[in-house]
């Protein structure tokens, strides 16, 4: 016969136990800072009709995050993007600097790293699809 009295034996304790482990667990992961480095995909927004990018431009923006490991794991899920809005801009080169601002970073995460730092682009008359 299988006894399980040793399950049962002290169960308030084992139970007070498992409990303030899981809350210690809890703790050492929201609180203990990690580093994670992402690849952003790179999207141009608004592009004013009649103009055309031009030229090569990267194609994702490289950044390092410091915060708790499941703020930062989260943010890993959202597939989050880079878009840079092109809207009112004329033909001609066009630099963009501060490039973190347009990025939407959790709060309980530090950009430590972001490269490039600034992306320059040159908008050109789009003549194959003028009328």
């Amino acid at each position: 016969m299988i006894r399980f009295d040793f399950v049962t034996n002290n169960l308030p304790l084992k139970i007070l136990s498992l409990t303030f482990a899981l809350i210690l667990w809890f703790i050492v992961a929201v609180k203990t800072p990690a580093e994670q480095e992402f690849a952003v995909p790179l999207l141009f927004n608004n592009i004013p009709s009649g103009l055309r990018i031009a030229g090569a431009f990267p194609e994702k923006v490289n950044i390092r995050l410091v915060g708790s490991q499941m703020i930062l794991h989260q943010f890993e899920r959202q597939n989050k993007r880079l878009t840079l809005d092109m809207k009112k801009l004329e033909e001609g080169p066009v630099s963009f600097t501060e490039i973190a601002k347009y990025l939407e970073i959790p709060s309980g995460l530090s950009l430590t790293r972001i490269s490039p730092s600034r992306i320059e682009v040159q908008l050109i008359k789009d003549l194959e699809n003028q009328p």
